[in-house]
């Protein structure tokens, strides 16, 4: 073999803006840090934290596992490679441990961020990466304790402006019971909007988002209502059912099952993206075989010019395809798209990671989760933001005295 010499190397005499154009191309934080460890120079190109866009780097599907904080390295440029899961997963941190419940989390609604939400003995917000703790005011107390109860199983977005909006749902069989805290930024205390909503058939809650002073609340495949908060006290409350283009019919609900439901603002606009899959007649004791692979459909939430009700209307998918959604619970988000991933929309079915192409509506199957990840409709994206420390702090690190 022979020996690897300078001359063998052309990359070592690669000047830093040359360096630095290929980093600006990379859209995987993995391969951004491993560019810049590659040696000194090239680590000295590296752009300071602050220079870095919250949207740059493609983002990481989280959830938790047993008690840790796993993400699946998923490699948004080929197809899947091995069945079962056999890649390793990369554990972030400990879940905190005055956490309750699985699906007690609050994103971001751009995915920059995500907390736990605890509860008891006061609300409060540890973050996921940072540890750091914010505590917030406590829910309204209430004769029998029954907003504190029902907030003890919740989910939460904090929006741009600040505003933290967290919502829970319980209910029995046909009745489901929706608990909304608003608290924007300036509020010395939550604004609470309650509804329960009678169905008349089997029902769960699934999504919900805070727009526009409004609250939209999506249920199954069909249901959804508005809550229209009043700040000063006096609670009032609209809603509607969602009337699907193939009809409301037994036969036409029967023939797709729902898998999930997400609300996120896009263009403007507040999305309800839901993702089904179609059933197949079969000769089983069920009498259906569910397909294995989903679909996504698109509804915006807009106000009648005439009557001033919101109503939902169908988008397509080429009303997208500037655009990657990345549909998660409690936050989903948009992010600008390239020639490669645009027009698509990326989520967790059935324990797997799926892309669904909203122009040709074709799904296909990315990556398959870790036994023990937890439900499909608790998990977030989050939008990595690597720190690549200069070579002088590190020095400087590695001559500090160590503690014995």
């Amino acid at each position: 073999m022979e020996p690897i010499t300078e001359l063998s190397r052309p990359w070592a005499a690669l000047s830093s803006d040359m360096v630095r154009e290929i980093s600006i191309r990379l859209r995987d934080a993995a391969d951004f840090v491993r560019l810049h460890a590659v040696c000194i120079p090239w680590r000295e190109s590296a752009p300071c934290p602050a220079a870095i866009r919250p949207t740059r780097f493609l983002p990481w599907p989280l959830a938790l596992c047993e008690d840790l904080l796993v993400h699946v390295p998923l490699n948004f440029g080929r197809r899947l490679s091995s069945w079962p899961y056999h890649h390793g997963c990369g554990i972030l941190l400990p879940r905190a441990s005055s956490s309750s419940g699985d699906n007690n989390w609050v994103a971001r609604a751009d995915g920059t961020a995500a907390w736990f939400l605890t509860v008891h003995p006061e609300p409060t917000m540890t973050d996921l990466v940072t540890g750091a703790i914010r505590v917030l005011p406590r829910f309204r107390e209430n004769d029998d304790g029954r907003i504190n109860r029902r907030m003890e199983k919740c989910s939460g977005i904090v929006y741009s402006d600040g505003t933290i909006f967290v919502y829970s749902d319980s209910g029995d069989f046909r009745t489901a019971n929706f608990t909304a805290a608003i608290l924007r930024p300036g509020d010395a205390a939550w604004t609470i909007a309650e509804k329960s909503v009678y169905f008349g058939e089997r029902c769960h809650h699934s999504s919900a988002a805070y727009h526009d002073g409004k609250i939209l609340v999506c249920m199954n495949l069909q249901f959804w209502f508005v809550l229209m908060p009043d700040f000063e006290g006096n609670g009032a409350a609209g809603g509607g059912r969602l009337e699907m283009k193939s009809g409301t019919s037994t036969s036409a609900r029967d023939a797709v099952k729902h898998e999930g439901s997400y609300i996120f603002e896009s263009g403007n606009e507040l999305i309800w993206a839901t993702v089904i899959s179609k059933r197949k007649p079969t000769f089983g004791y069920t009498g259906y075989d569910l397909a294995s692979t989903p679909s996504v459909t698109l509804h915006a939430l807009v106000e009648a010019n005439i009557s001033g009700r919101m109503r939902l209307v169908p988008r397509d998918g080429q009303s997208f395809r500037d655009r990657v959604l990345f549909l998660g619970s409690p936050a989903s988000f948009t992010t600008k798209a390239t020639t490669q991933f645009g027009g698509c929309a990326y989520f967790v079915f059935n324990s797997c990671v799926y892309k669904y192409n909203l122009i040709n509506g074709v799904a296909q199957l990315m990556e398959h989760v870790p036994a023990g990840w937890g439900s499909d409709m608790s998990h977030v994206w989050i939008q990595p933001r690597p720190a690549i420390d200069p070579i002088d702090k590190i020095r400087e690190k590695l001559k500090a005295p160590t503690k014995e």
